[in-house]
């Protein structure tokens, strides 16, 4: 409709005219110019603009084409008109602006300051140039000169309802000098004015919040709440306030209100509902969050710790599973899944739901990962191996695949393949030196299998050199002394390592060997003994079973 009666404007204007004058066709012109513009048909409008100007169409024509330039950021344009037309539009208040907002877009910061202040104080009752002086002086460090230009105009136009935004502008300007008081003092004064101005309470609350006014602060920040809505960052920071006078009961009830999608409220609200054990409650005020952040990290990890406490752990499996296949990049969901084998979900089932996902991504990194674990944990070495091995062709990280050869030669440990034990061990150790459990358990191998105590005892300094006390490496150093027949020299390092790792089979075990061999017959059976006790393979026990028969002969 606008349009049309632009149009229809327009039409008339042209009819009135005579159409075979020279001014006649500039005006036609510059009307369909205008048009062109207000239809944001831009070059057409640019188009007539020029040609008008080439048919040496009056300086006053000039006005539309600035203002057209202007809305289409030509600002050094703009400035060669200016320095054309001198002082034909020194009155025109638009015009004038425009030149002056052109100076400061074009860097030339220090004219457009004097061309705002000449302005300002030209045009004193024009809020726009105030403000936008005094905008632009304040951004540039003038802060003095934008007060000044403030109170022109303020002075100039007593009683005007829009006041309130240039004590708004003031409260910032003194809060960047540093003059608090000041501040307040002119936001109030912004407030008195314009009570429903909810950007003046966030800016007096603040203020406030940083003066101890704490009890104020959570008025301001209210007020602004209940004049611009609900907004999270502002209602957390209400609640935090709330906590830290120690009404964390009306905190929670506050956000308990609150109508943002925050993951951080929904926390808040989720936890208010597990102290009152409503988890059906919670769940559904999870469910509420998701459905409008499906994919929000936070609230997904408190769906599943609510199905947890729930007792829902097959629930959460399925749910796993499902994000796992969405996005199979995400670790966090396949970590969730691992640790419900600390449930009554039995790891069959967790394996079941990681092959369901191999099925769709078997390039994946992190299935074949979780599987390669999950079937060491099952004691099914033949698939532990094979998904090992995938891993270790899947990934280029050179720690990952030194990690990777060395449980599977853990694996191939399980079945006695010594041989292939230690090749495995030396190309992690050739792929990665630093990886100490590596190097801990090739020097092990050596001094035990290949009996190779020389090189045993130079890997065993490695790893000592960078973990001294770590009792595993203790033990590996202590079987080497045995083997070099020196047991008095392994018998304080072995104690070391027990008091270290009280729970640790080998250590126990080997401890019990060294007391032998020094003759220690009564420490040696209880050391055997404590091993024993610590291990839940029946092979292992009798092996131990039969070490005792002999010494107690």
């Amino acid at each position: 409709m606008k349009k049309f009666l632009t149009l229809l404007l327009i039409v008339t204007a042209s009819l009135a005219i005579s159409e075979t004058s020279k001014e006649s066709e500039n005006l036609h012109r510059q009307i369909m110019a205008n048009y062109f513009h207000l239809d944001e048909k831009y070059q057409q409008a640019s188009q007539l603009f020029m040609k008008n100007l080439e048919n040496n169409a009056p300086k006053e024509a000039y006005k539309d084409y600035t203002i057209h330039l202007f809305e289409l950021g030509q600002y050094p344009a703009i400035l060669k008109i200016k320095e054309y037309l001198k002082d034909t539009f020194d009155n025109d208040e638009t015009i004038q602006l425009i030149f002056a907002q052109s100076l400061e877009a074009t860097g030339k910061k220090e004219e457009a300051a004097k061309a705002y202040i000449d302005l300002a104080k030209k045009f004193k009752t024009n809020p726009e140039i105030t403000q936008q002086a005094a905008q632009s002086l304040a951004n540039q460090g003038k802060l003095n000169e934008a007060l000044a230009v403030i109170d022109l105009y303020t002075q100039n136009t007593p009683h005007k309802r829009s006041h309130f935004v240039f004590e708004f502008l003031k409260s910032n300007i003194y809060l960047n000098q540093g003059k608090k008081e000041l501040a307040l003092d002119s936001v109030k004064k912004s407030l008195e004015i314009a009570p429903k101005f909810g950007q003046g309470w966030l800016f007096l609350a603040m203020l406030q919040e940083q003066s101890g006014q704490i009890e104020d602060a959570i008025k301001g920040y209210t007020n602004f709440l209940e004049l611009n809505g609900s907004n999270s960052q502002i209602e957390l920071q209400v609640a935090n306030l709330l906590f830290k006078q120690g009404e964390k009961e009306q905190a929670q009830k506050f956000l308990l209100k609150s109508q943002a999608n925050n993951p951080q409220i929904q926390m808040i609200k989720v936890q208010k509902l597990y102290e009152e054990k409503k988890y059906e409650q919670a769940l559904q005020e999870i469910e509420k969050g998701l459905k409008k952040q499906p994919e929000n990290p936070v609230l997904r990890m408190l769906k599943v710790q609510t199905l947890s406490i729930m007792q829902k752990h097959k629930d959460i499996l399925k749910i796993l599973k499902k994000w796992c296949l969405d996005d199979p990049q995400n670790e966090l969901w396949f970590k969730t899944m691992h640790l419900l084998q600390r449930t009554n979900i039995a790891k069959d089932e967790i394996i079941k739901a990681l092959l369901e996902i191999e099925k769709k991504h078997p390039e994946n990194l992190l299935v074949n990962l979780y599987l390669a674990d999950m079937y060491s944990r099952t004691k099914d070495f033949k698939e532990a191996l094979k998904y090992h091995k995938q891993a270790f062709q899947l990934t280029t990280d050179a720690r990952m695949k030194a990690k990777l050869l060395h449980h599977t030669a853990v694996l191939l440990a399980q079945d006695k393949k010594n041989n292939e034990v230690i090749d495995v061990l030396e190309k992690a150790y050739e792929i990665d030196p630093t990886y100490l459990p590596t190097t801990n358990m090739l020097a092990y191998y050596c001094a035990t299998k290949t009996k190779n105590l020389e090189k045993a005892e130079k890997l065993i300094t490695e790893v000592l050199k960078r973990d001294p006390n770590n009792p595993h490496f203790l033990d590996t150093k202590a079987v080497i002394l045995f083997k070099q027949n020196k047991p008095e020299e392994a018998l304080p390092i072995l104690k070391t390592a027990q008091k270290n790792a009280p729970k640790d089979f080998y250590i126990a075990k080997h401890l019990a060997k060294v007391y032998n061999q020094l003759g220690e017959k009564k420490l040696a059976q209880d050391s055997m003994q404590t091993a024993i006790s610590l291990s839940d393979n029946e092979l292992v026990k009798k092996k131990c079973q039969k070490h005792l028969k002999t010494w107690s002969k």
